[in-house]
């Protein structure tokens, strides 16, 4: 993943990525190749069955993000001055929770690790758009965020493929029917059904140039006086969204398993990954779009996501060498 991300973030420093051509490519992988990753996932893996099984998941999407928020608040006053305070609420919030960690849970639970993610979308999408956005704008979330929820191309996505995948399961079936095999009625549906598998499956590689090509966008915006050393702000940023917020997570999710409450171990365990993720690189756009403190932004989310190459796979050794997640997967 890091030399994937390294990969963008010299291309774009090399000039075969400007700043328009960056956005326009992050703007594809969000509107385009992610609702088809969404879709056709969700085609392929959900059932009645799963569904009942992790029904949890937005549930605890919704609440992990708004962790990660009132975390911010809480330690908000230790670190940045009163007009700060609504972006450093946001960064802290606004964890990196689909693209960067959906190549790890592929690697480590395949498909299954894939739906975990896109169902825990749901609930973090909508934390975004209306608690979060809503800490950044004075008076609450405002229309634009509340259109940019109900018009979001991946929960639509998310809905389509689940409603289809249990009203018809053969969707699902004819993409994994090897072509010779398939009867007439399985060829037309791998007709339309693979050009969105196809597009689908370039969602994880594009994005992680795209954040690398984001993260030379940052450093060029926040120059480099701005950059080295960290200031108290930043340093606050990567104690809250990458030490503070997943502690007391883990110790939550301990502490409902201990009360008797049930939830699968493999997707308990997919959240416990999400928890450690970086600020997102999205967070620029967004702060500045409803007006918060950019740079703030761009330097919270270069630094939590230099750390989060050491902090992410050691916080998730630290769970297996305590027993939390199982060593093997």
């Amino acid at each position: 993943m890091f030399l994937v991300m390294a990969l963008g973030f010299v291309a774009r420093r090399k000039g075969y990525f400007s700043a328009e051509a960056t956005r326009t490519i992050s703007l594809f992988v969000v509107d385009v190749a992610f609702p088809s990753l969404v879709f056709v996932s969700f085609l392929r893996t959900i059932d009645a069955a799963s569904l009942r099984q992790q029904w949890f998941l937005p549930v605890l999407g919704f609440g992990l993000i708004l962790l990660g928020h009132v975390v911010g608040v809480v330690l908000a006053p230790l670190f940045v001055e009163r007009k700060q305070r609504g972006t450093f609420w946001f960064i802290c919030g606004m964890s990196n929770w689909v693209y960067l960690p959906l190549p790890i849970v592929e690697a480590l639970y395949g498909n299954e690790g894939i739906r975990a993610i896109l169902l825990f979308n749901v609930g973090g999408q909508i934390v975004l758009w209306t608690v979060l956005v809503g800490g950044l704008r004075k008076g609450g979330p405002g229309k634009e965020s509340l259109k940019n929820l109900v018009l979001n191309p991946g929960l639509w996505a998310t809905a389509a493929g689940i409603v289809l995948a249990l009203l018809f399961p053969q969707l699902g079936e004819a993409l994994d029917v090897p072509t010779a095999a398939a009867s007439s009625g399985q060829l037309v549906m791998k007709t339309f059904l693979q050009p969105l598998e196809m597009v689908g499956r370039v969602t994880i590689p594009i994005s992680l140039i795209v954040i690398g090509a984001q993260l030379a966008g940052l450093t060029e915006r926040a120059g480099g006086a701005c950059l080295f050393p960290p200031d108290r702000a930043v340093v606050g940023n990567m104690i809250a969204r990458l030490v503070v917020a997943p502690a007391i997570y883990v110790l939550v999710m301990q502490g409902l398993l201990s009360l008797g409450v049930t939830m699968m171990p493999q997707p308990l365990a997919i959240t416990y990954i999400v928890s450690t993720m970086p600020a997102a690189v999205s967070c620029g756009i967004i702060v500045e779009r409803f007006g918060g403190d950019t740079a703030l932004a761009s330097r919270g989310v270069l630094y939590t996501t230099v750390v989060a190459l050491f902090s992410v796979p050691g916080f998730f050794a630290l769970l297996q060498w305590l027993g939390i997640v199982a060593e093997r997967v």
